[in-house]
């Protein structure tokens, strides 16, 4: 008995002399009557590490989702804060590396919901249904040549076992947002599995000021101003289903079909007075009731073989389609008119787009290589009908624009030692038309594309790596750059697109390296030059007494990006995140046929500190700071965000609670624009509200009949990796 008492002491001392920090932890049977000592063993030990957050990939930066500690509690939006190359600035805009000229992918696949309202949709995504994110900055050529700036690819959770799983998110934000609504749900019986997501929120916005200011040099020197105050109110909501059938081991089926719609509803009060020295030259009181819809779905089928002899290798079917339309009703009252003819007006258009895609993917393993090779189709249709009512009814066009690609690729990545590479090359096919209801054409115009990409890799040790990538990226104009539709609720401010715009190419080229110990660390150096730009160019129009912004084929663009990245903790229960961008802009562009230059430097930093108070709450900081922007014309101003958060569980691993103010010392924000031409300034200010609170809470449910084997005994090692 002794001698049993002895070794059983020394297994114990054993581990507390390795895990000092570790305890046991054992499960005690009420039915256990009495303890049979002779047939005793040792149950099994799970030896568990923490994960890293942040993974570097040969071609893509990975963020684990689940192995954050705030995947319970945050939303689509706020998480991306976080992820090392994108950032949201204070108006919750979507960048990466600074530009928002890139594609969101859902699972690898494009999004119409996406693409037509992200900030939205993300905000009513809980991160609990994220696996994880993507950022991929040197897109292989299996990728589509569109998105000069790369992908952002966002991989929802699927879940293996028979059962279902799910969570519900409900939030609430003053004085600004509204409630929002967010959930998802996943089944699996067998053969078949369902995963659905959706998600509704009501936003409004109490009223907020509005300033123009414009000061023209031509011969009969003008100034102008606009001061106004507007208040907006929106709703939104999406929803999403993917059901997948798998016969038997080789082959699989899934279906999708995800719908989306909304609308903004915006109310202003503008008071403009134009003078030449005389404060009454012209004046008068404009009020706009603006209201933008949206609303589409994306639905698809895909049909995946492997075989059995070769595991790895994949052929694979796809057929998908993508509607959006927005219409857009503008009610204009003019009033107070002093020296001013204006008169009131209706403004009605109706926009869309519609693709048909069909592709075809292939990929076979070999012992260090692996090849993918297929095809791709996209056949993609948008139109514009637009009317004006009441005062002019010249003002009356449809315009109809098709742009099918056609695409082929070939990759290849070989694994050799520390090191890697991938490489291909892609080529595509575009036919560009344009049409308008008078039968007036725009000539047709094709484009015939290689665009190569190379990565390389290679793996220093186990904690570190490097990486280079060289690719082309082909930047098609969107059908806003196209359409030629004109806003006129701000008479003296029209916009609108050009339909006579080319595709543009730009060369891009990267360096990276990644560190992952107990700190991790990330620099990310890279260099794009772009020809024949899409560029926003604005001109004044001295007929029209108004400042005329729209898009054009005009000079070219260089930048020299710098990204830090770097993570870890200052102590047992404080953990830390930054991330940090400065780049070097160079911009020419040409307008009326006059030559303009401009160049600065673009700065972003943003920092995340987290301290576990208890096994169950956690409190947080973030803080973001956007430098001024350089654009051709413009140049932006200095923009803050902070945000405190308290979160935890109320029912452990069921029910999360987040209470979060953000931007607690100042109530306002305000954006500024300083626009400069050839013979006019303008300046634009507008406030918002700075200063929010915000409730949600998270509940997680589920059963799996497989049954996951726990362990009764764990060990956890956390060496901040």
């Amino acid at each position: 008995m002794c001698k049993r008492l002895i070794s059983s002491s020394t297994i114990l001392l054993f581990y507390l002399l390795v895990y000092p920090n570790q305890g046991f932890t054992q499960e005690v049977n009420s039915n256990d009557k009495k303890t049979d000592t002779t047939s005793r063993q040792l149950e099994e030990i799970q030896i568990k590490k923490t994960r890293s957050l942040v993974r570097q990939q040969i071609d893509r930066l990975s963020y684990d989702v689940q192995g954050d500690p705030e995947h319970n509690t945050l939303n689509g939006l706020d998480l991306m804060r976080k992820v090392p190359m994108l950032s949201v600035d204070a108006a919750g805009q979507l960048k990466m590396r600074g530009s928002t000229n890139y594609r969101i992918l859902i699972n690898g696949k494009e999004s119409g919901m996406m693409a037509a309202n992200p900030r939205d949709v993300l905000r009513n995504l809980p991160a609990s249904a994220i696996k994880r994110i993507e950022v991929i900055t040197t897109p292989s050529s299996k990728y589509d040549g569109e998105g000069p700036a790369g992908f952002i690819n966002i991989i929802l959770m699927r879940r293996a076992s028979d059962g279902y799983n799910g969570n519900v998110r409900l939030a609430h934000e003053l004085p600004t947002g509204g409630p929002s609504l967010g959930g998802n749900l996943t089944l699996k019986s067998g053969k078949f599995a369902i995963a659905i997501n959706g998600g509704a929120d009501r936003t409004s916005t109490p009223e907020t000021a509005e300033r123009y200011y414009r000061q023209t040099f031509g011969s009969i020197p003008e100034q102008m101003e606009n001061n106004s105050t507007k208040k907006n109110n929106s709703r939104s909501i999406f929803g999403g289903a993917e059901l997948s059938f798998e016969p038997d081991t080789l082959n699989l089926l899934t279906a999708e079909f995800s719908p989306y719609s909304g609308y903004n509803k915006v109310y202003n009060s503008r008071l403009f007075e134009l003078n030449e020295g005389n404060p009454d030259f012209s004046k008068y009181l404009l009020d706009a009731r603006n209201k933008y819809s949206w609303t589409g779905m994306t639905a698809g089928l895909s049909f995946q073989r492997s075989f059995s002899h070769r595991p790895g290798q994949l052929l694979t079917f796809a057929y998908r389609y993508v509607s959006n339309d927005n219409p857009q009703v503008n009610h204009v009252d003019i009033s107070q008119q002093i020296n001013s003819h204006l008169t009131s007006f209706l403004q009605q258009s109706a926009s869309g787009y519609k693709e048909h895609i069909f592709q075809g993917d292939y990929v076979r393993p070999l012992k260090s290589l692996t090849i993918e090779a297929g095809i791709k189709t996209i056949l993609r249709y948008n139109s514009s009908d637009y009317k004006r009512t009441q005062s002019d009814t010249s003002l009356v066009n449809n315009f109809k624009n098709s742009s099918p690609v056609f695409g082929a690729y070939n990759s290849y990545h070989y694994r050799i030692g520390a090191w890697g590479i991938k490489a291909g090359y892609r080529l595509e096919y575009t036919t560009m038309h344009g049409q308008y209801k008078s039968a007036s054409q725009i000539p047709k115009t094709n484009y015939f594309n290689l665009i190569p990409a190379l990565s390389l890799m290679y793996n220093i040790n186990m904690g570190s790596s490097l990486t280079m990538g060289y690719t082309n990226r082909i930047e098609r104009p969107r059908f806003y750059q196209l359409d030629p539709f004109a806003d006129r609720s701000i008479t003296n401010i029209l916009s609108y697109g050009n339909p006579n715009l080319k595709p543009a190419l730009s060369h891009h080229l990267e360096l990276n390296y990644s560190q992952d110990s107990k700190t991790t660390f990330s620099a990310n150096l890279s260099y794009t030059l772009s020809n024949n730009l899409i560029q926003q160019i604005s001109q004044y129009d001295s007929t029209a007494n108004a400042t005329i912004t729209t898009y054009a084929n005009t000079g070219y663009d260089r930048q020299l990006k710098l990204y830090l990245s770097a993570g870890g903790k200052l102590a047992e229960k404080l953990g830390w995140s930054a991330n940090g961008l400065i780049s070097r802009v160079w911009l020419k562009g040409t307008i009326e046929g006059r030559h303009l230059e401009n160049s600065g430097y673009n700065a972003k930093m943003s920092a995340d500190v987290t301290y576990t108070l208890s096994d169950l709450w956690k409190a947080s900081g973030s803080f973001n700071i956007d430098a001024p922007e350089t654009f051709l014309q413009e140049k932006t101003n200095l923009q803050f965000y902070q945000s405190l958060r308290l979160y935890g569980d109320l029912v452990k691993d069921k029910l999360n609670l987040s209470l979060t103010v953000n931007n607690p010392f100042t109530k306002f924000r305000y954006y500024e624009r300083n626009l400069t031409g050839f013979d006019f300034k303008q300046y634009y200010r507008f406030q918002s509200y700075n200063r929010s609170f915000g409730l949600s809470l998270s509940w997680q449910f589920g059963h799996l009949e497989s049954g996951v084997q726990k362990s009764k005994r764990k060990i956890t090692i956390d060496d901040g990796r």
